[in-house]
């Protein structure tokens, strides 16, 4: 009741908001920008946190009458050639999520720390050769999901015998499981995958809210430590490495975990009877809603000459060197000039138009572990599936991490 009531406030607040966002990208005072931008941030964040991050981001788009727009620190290019070009290119990336800084930002949110993941080239190619080689092997990239259910077999049946199985804690715990296994050759015990998982869903929101609005919070409530003794270091002592112990925990809350959970929001959503589906829809079921609803939000790059671009409504900004562009994929990937009916959820997309879906990034930034997330999420699809007859039931509350 109180999210919806907030949410009827943010709604018209964000086309008053629209002018204001125009005049701190267009004044010459840099203070006064920075002023603008570091309060109309914390007023995102708290739209992200009423709406989701796609919901926060349509809603400002729509506010801006459609088009490009701006969100946080960032100018937000909806065209689908646009970003697909920006994708492919090795250039300076920035360290912001959705123009915010949260997340990335947040120098504890990863054990590996959060600059090389998002480092540009060649930093990156180096930490993705590594991932190639030492973690994401060709027997595991490929692995089928029926191969997968065999191998963490055991896991699924703990999970569904958990009475608290249809909630978003035991399920983010059970992906935590099995992506340990599958990336990792670890299982770590049922008790110690929840306890860890719910430790750093806890941590990793004080990081997105407290490390650049209020750092001093981190030490009050004990983050750095929590997040270090109770997530990282366990998950070290069972044997995994550093950046093994991220992209578990990572790509288990914002891929796997998010999207299984936002699967069945859109089962019950779109009226799918997920049971009745073949494997090969079951898999465009979840690609479908990648597409629509991206689990990683934005990709960003750093400015480096001058560039003009129209918002929504006609304006017409100039992006300075050094300011970032960002590309929503949530916008890029409802693109009418790429998608047939953009905005209906569809299982009989063309593969030229699943090719074009972006949520995933493209070259040398796309996601490494993205067939094997694709092919995890409908392993817990069918596991829910099979244990509650229809997920179209279900009601899982979600915190879409």
């Amino acid at each position: 009741m109180m999210r919806r009531f907030f949410q009827a406030l943010f709604s018209p607040l964000a086309r008053i908001l629209v002018p204001v966002r125009r005049f701190a990208w267009t004044t010459r005072s840099t203070f006064l920008r920075g002023l603008i931008l570091e309060m109309l941030s914390v007023l995102d964040v708290l739209a992200v946190g009423l709406y989701v991050q796609n919901g926060a981001l349509l809603l400002t788009q729509r506010a801006f009458g459609g088009g490009n727009y701006l969100f946080g620190k960032s100018v937000m290019v909806v065209g689908h050639a646009a970003a697909a070009q920006a994708l492919v290119q090795s250039q300076l990336r920035g360290s912001l999520f959705m123009g915010l800084p949260i997340v990335a930002f947040a120098p504890g949110a990863l054990m590996t720390n959060a600059a090389p993941t998002a480092a540009s080239q060649p930093a990156r190619a180096v930490l993705r050769d590594y991932m190639d080689a030492h973690v994401l092997t060709d027997a595991q990239r490929f692995r089928s999901v029926d191969e997968m259910r065999a191998l963490c077999a055991h896991v699924l049946k703990e999970w569904c015998e958990d009475p608290k199985r249809d909630t978003m804690w035991s399920l983010r715990g059970c992906v935590t499981r099995v992506l340990g296994i599958v990336l990792t050759g670890i299982d770590v015990p049922k008790t110690q995958a929840d306890r860890i998982t719910a430790i750093y869903i806890r941590r990793f929101a004080e990081y997105s809210m407290f490390a650049h609005f209020a750092p001093f919070m981190l030490s009050l409530l004990g983050t750095d430590q929590s997040a270090r003794g109770e997530v990282y270091i366990p998950l070290k002592r069972l044997g995994m490495n550093a950046l093994q112990v991220d992209m578990v925990l990572f790509a288990g809350m914002f891929s796997v975990g998010t999207i299984t959970m936002k699967c069945a929001e859109n089962a019950k959503k779109y009226e799918i009877d997920y049971g009745a589906l073949s494997q090969r829809e079951r898999m465009a079921f979840v690609i479908e809603s990648i597409r629509l609803w991206p689990t990683v939000s934005t990709a960003h790059r750093i400015v480096e000459e001058p560039e003009q671009v129209e918002l929504g409504g006609g304006h017409t900004i100039t992006v300075k060197p050094g300011q970032e562009i960002a590309y929503p994929f949530v916008s890029v990937n409802r693109d009418p000039t790429v998608f047939d009916e953009p905005e209906r959820f569809r299982l009989d997309r063309s593969p030229e138009q699943i090719s074009n879906i972006l949520s995933w990034s493209v070259g040398k930034h796309a996601c490494p572990a993205r067939d094997i997330s694709i092919a995890v999420t409908v392993l817990f699809l069918d596991t829910l599936q099979e244990a509650s007859g229809d997920l179209r039931k279900l009601d899982i509350d979600n915190i879409e991490l």
